[in-house]
């Protein structure tokens, strides 16, 4: 008998040291999936809290936009200084926003008139142009047009674009 256990103790030694391996690595797979799925959730809870805030912060601005427009659409003339008011509050409050601008929808047949109203209103030389390259021109005869009446913040590289129909540029008019 101990002729026969001595044969048998490199294989009985070899089985629990198998056995030994096994069961380890199942323990360290079963860990590390508890881990990993710890993470997936710790991940998912982070993602949807990013993805509130996000939600939220686009609620305000669509809601301030559209006090924006209304505050526009409802007064019977706004000025460069109004729109700057509010303008500057919401892009303040707001960093993410770069800039703001008033782009009224003027028919063809009534551009003359229109361009006149800014002159009028103090704006000596203001036409409703297009672009090619650096250069500002006077826009071609169009059905429609949306100059920038007003932009913020106002400062000299935006002082150009007053007058500039966006459905001029391509990217711009999508």
């Amino acid at each position: 008998m101990t002729e026969l256990l001595r044969r048998l103790r490199p294989s009985l030694v070899m089985l629990v040291g198998l056995f030994s391996a096994l069961l380890t690595a199942a323990a360290v797979l079963s860990t590390w999936r508890d881990a990993l799925n710890d993470q997936r959730k710790v991940f998912a809870a982070h993602a949807d809290a990013v993805r509130e805030q996000v939600l939220a912060r686009i609620k305000t601005s669509d809601e301030l936009i559209i006090s924006l427009g209304t505050l526009v659409n409802s007064a019977t003339h706004v000025d460069a200084d109004e729109f700057r008011v509010f303008s500057e509050e919401l892009l303040r409050r707001h960093p993410y926003l770069v800039a703001t601008s008033y782009l009224p929808r003027i028919p063809d047949n009534q551009r003359r008139n229109f361009e006149r109203s800014r002159y009028e209103a103090g704006f000596p030389g203001f036409v409703i142009t297009d672009r090619s390259g650096d250069d500002y021109r006077r826009a071609p005869a169009r059905a429609q047009y949306f100059p920038m009446l007003f932009i913020e913040p106002f400062e000299p590289v935006s002082v150009s674009m007053i007058g500039f129909d966006v459905l001029a540029d391509t990217h711009l008019a999508q």
